[in-house]
């Protein structure tokens, strides 16, 4: 049963992808559902503890679709196609343990430094695994079928964002978080589209929502400088992207326009 499932999965189709996407949301609606009836709100102070155990459980749900097999070693090596993203997920580790080490330093509550960092940590292998890499992965498929994928990516992630309304969140508050989501998802989903990094993906998000929740606890110096550089690496990776592209078009113009003058002359 378990093979046919994960043969299923592989397939793609819109009915697998939506069909997994609609089981996520639930697992995420109810988590919190749960969580709030215990007291434990979206907004609370605790919740980047007691929501662990949901994201395990999300997590695990992630990984048995995506095959058993997010995290790839070639993520976290230099290649022509990583650019500068095999450094994302080395700054982003980095930065926790500094964070760590200022929470011992500061005197700054540690348990809970550490409950960010593996919350954190989670949602983006969750997120990313689920909107990114089992909705976008061998996409080979034509130009029309990619950019419904990456909308389709980008939308479901997004909507995920309105299921915070579960753990007491106001459904304003989870639409405006949906519509900065989408915006993430699109940046995401491109990248991963054009390099197939998912690890520098799931790290970049741990890094976002990492930051967040470390604001409640105080400013982190070391997280924010090398936030700094995780930002710059982004762009210069987003920009390089974009010349490839438009240099590959414009290539693909002129051997276009050479093959034509060549069939008219003869």
């Amino acid at each position: 049963m378990g093979e046919v499932i994960e043969l299923n999965m592989r397939k793609r189709n819109w009915t697998v992808m939506l069909s997994a996407v609609i089981i996520y949301y639930l697992l995420a609606f109810v988590g919190f559902w749960i969580l709030s009836c215990f007291g434990i709100y979206y907004n609370g102070s605790e919740i980047h503890i007691y929501a662990i155990p949901m994201m395990v459980v999300i997590s695990l749900y992630v990984y048995f679709i995506n095959g058993k097999r997010i995290f790839r070693k070639e993520d976290f090596l230099p290649g022509k196609d990583n650019l500068l993203l095999f450094l994302i997920p080395y700054l982003v580790m980095a930065a926790a343990l500094l964070s760590v080490a200022e929470t011992i330093v500061m005197k700054r509550s540690l348990p809970d430094v550490l409950c960010m960092a593996l919350l954190t940590f989670l949602i983006g292998v969750s997120e990313e695994g689920m909107f990114r890499l089992f909705i976008l992965k061998d996409c080979k498929d034509s130009l029309k079928k990619k950019i419904l994928l990456y909308a389709f990516s980008s939308f479901t992630f997004a909507a995920l964002h309105m299921m915070n309304v579960g753990g007491g969140l106001a459904p304003y508050d989870a639409f405006i978080q949906s519509v900065n989501a989408m915006f993430f998802g699109l940046v995401v989903g491109f990248l991963f589209l054009r390099t197939g990094n998912i690890s520098s993906m799931i790290f970049w998000h741990m890094y976002f929502d990492f930051d967040l929740f470390a604001l409640q606890e105080g400013v982190y110096r070391v997280n924010t400088l090398l936030g700094i550089a995780v930002e710059a690496i982004l762009v210069i990776s987003l920009v390089i992207t974009v010349l490839q592209m438009i240099m590959s078009w414009v290539k693909k113009t002129k051997v276009s326009q050479n093959e034509s003058g060549k069939k008219m002359s003869a």
